[in-house]
């Protein structure tokens, strides 16, 4: 086959505007770009979150009962990745071993989205109390006790 200059050219800048607009209107740019998908997170809703909660704190009916660590705290994000993935790996305590689930690039994408759960980053739980004046301090609302004292000629 045997194409002009010209055609050649009107093909190349046709190329030229339609593949950027391709890539754009991708339903999943991110893979588009090249950059990969939270794949950590994933593993981690759904291996991890039945006894660790979604927010890694552990407070789920399994994770009580078994007394589960808060994987947000201090105590665990200090843990090196090698102890991290030893423990996820040979399972500790009631924690079963997924050495023959995970690969260890797997373990370390869990550990990437382990890092991410600090407790800094998230809205810890907290005994809201109220202010003298019966106002909660936390969402400004106001306590019961304010409630009580409110009446309607104060609306």
């Amino acid at each position: 086959m045997y194409f002009s200059q010209v055609r050649v050219k009107q093909l190349a800048t046709m190329l030229l505007i339609t593949a950027p607009a391709l890539i754009l209107s991708s339903p999943n740019r991110s893979h588009a770009s090249g950059a990969k998908p939270n794949i950590g997170e994933e593993i981690f809703k759904n291996r991890c979150t039945i006894c660790h909660g979604v927010d890694g704190s552990g407070r789920t009916t399994l994770g009580k009962k078994l007394k589960i660590p808060d994987l947000r705290s201090d105590e665990v994000q200090k843990l090196s990745d090698d102890k991290l993935i030893e423990i996820i790996t040979n399972g500790k305590g009631n924690m079963p071993a997924f050495k023959k689930k995970l690969s260890l690039e797997r373990i370390q994408y869990v550990i990437m989205h382990l890092k991410k759960l600090s407790k800094a980053k998230l809205y810890p739980e907290t005994n809201v109390k109220s202010e003298p004046n019966g106002w909660n301090s936390i969402n400004l609302l106001p306590s019961a006790r304010a409630w009580q004292t409110f009446t309607a000629k104060d609306m």
